[in-house]
């Protein structure tokens, strides 16, 4: 067995979990958003993920194993763009997007960051699945 394919297929996993937890863990105390900066470590570690899956010879086992975590990417995706539309549109606070309108949070400082971050990773993570994918198994 090629290195490239478990470990491709648990840095999905460490990713997703990540991303998960650092949407769901902790509290807005005083408006603190930091459980979002978690996306540095999902970036990462989806970038790990993508890499074994670029160079592994079974990308179709990778996938196939991947699946189960595949509504966790799917989520990413809404969650960053309501993430994003919620704080650059409408000028909420993270925290007002994490734990609902009322109380009204005050910013974290952090925002933008966050805005931009989120999208990133998740439609990085879902581009770079299919861009392999497509170039993998199209004929040349």
């Amino acid at each position: 067995m090629e290195l490239w394919q478990p470990l491709s297929i648990a840095f999905f996993y460490l990713a997703a979990g990540n991303t998960v937890i650092a949407r769901v863990a902790g509290t807005c105390t005083q408006g603190d958003a930091d459980r979002l900066f978690g996306v540095v470590l999902s970036l990462a570690l989806y970038g790990i993920a993508l890499l074994g899956l670029w160079l592994s010879s079974r990308t179709r086992s990778i996938v196939l194993f991947c699946l189960p975590i595949s509504p966790i990417i799917l989520w990413q995706v809404w969650f960053s763009s309501r993430l994003s539309f919620e704080i650059l549109v409408r000028g909420h606070s993270a925290c007002t997007v994490l734990e609902g309108p009322l109380p009204v949070y005050p910013g974290s400082g952090s925002e933008l960051f966050f805005a931009l971050s989120w999208p990133l990773m998740s439609f990085a993570v879902l581009l770079g699945i299919l861009a392999i994918l497509r170039g993998k198994y199209t004929p040349a």
